[in-house]
């Protein structure tokens, strides 16, 4: 099955979105083991038919996806015998959902510093829109798949914030002045849909300044939630080696 923006050419982005492409394999331990391969613009998933009844009877998104924004390639029988309907709502797909939202922020903010801004805006795209898609179940019990969906389920701010990424992510070119702005967007956004307080972005730059010695280079960066606050947890790589720092919107302190 092809899941994804590859079935909806509207939405689908040449050289920025994946084709998404599920498999159903007989060996369980391959299915165990490789549940994601990654490629350069290809992303397959392998279910044996019982890991693949395990993702919906548990509510995970992709079974959402699979019911509402997929087409078949090939069937030998196996799908049409398992004959899968409409998964529940659960706290583990509002769980995966959530993660998604601060795990597409952090890949956003990577590109960010790395110059890659075509590639920063699609994250900070996929970040609202898991966030949208939560707050849709949430709300309305529905799990909108399509840009144009998504944007029927909520209106303000958000809704022109998530417009503007839909076009802006389909140009060839983007700034560091573009993706810093609408990062600055982004995190008032997450507020209103999520009740997220994100730290900003020039807070962090600020105490990087101050603490961390000229010549490091940032590596990893995500944004986690601890002890009920959400914070920038980032890689700082010096002369001594990787070190690991905490933000929390008023201290940066290194960590183990």
């Amino acid at each position: 099955m092809v899941f994804g923006s590859a079935v909806r050419p509207e939405d689908y982005v040449e050289g920025v979105s994946d084709i998404d492409l599920l498999v159903i394999v007989d060996d369980e331990l391959l299915s165990e083991d490789t549940l994601c391969l990654r490629e350069p613009d290809l992303s397959l998933v392998f279910a044996s038919p019982a890991r693949l009844r395990g993702l919906f009877d548990r509510g995970y998104p992709l079974a959402w996806m699979l019911i509402y924004d997929s087409r078949v390639l090939y069937d030998d029988g196996t799908l049409l015998a398992m004959g899968l309907q409409r998964p529940p709502f659960t706290e583990l797909t509002r769980s995966i959902l959530g993660r998604s939202t601060l795990a597409a922020l952090g890949l956003g903010v990577e590109q960010l510093f790395a110059g890659f801004h075509t590639h920063c805006l699609s994250h900070f795209y996929h970040s609202l829109r898991h966030a949208l898609r939560l707050r849709a179940l949430e709300k309305f019990g529905v799990f909108p798949c399509s840009d144009r969906e998504v944007l029927a389920t909520i209106q303000g701010s958000p809704a022109r914030l998530f417009d503007r990424l839909v076009a802006l992510r389909k140009r060839e070119e983007a700034c560091e002045s573009t993706s810093r702005e609408v990062l600055g967007e982004l995190l008032k956004a997450l507020h209103v849909v999520s009740d997220l307080k994100i730290p900003s972005l020039s807070g962090l730059e600020e105490k990087l300044e101050e603490k961390v010695h000229g010549g490091a280079e940032l590596g990893l960066i995500r944004v986690e939630i601890v002890n009920n606050r959400v914070v920038w947890v980032l890689e700082v790589l010096g002369g001594d080696g990787p070190s690991r720092w905490v933000f929390d919107g008023e201290r940066l302190e290194p960590t183990c």
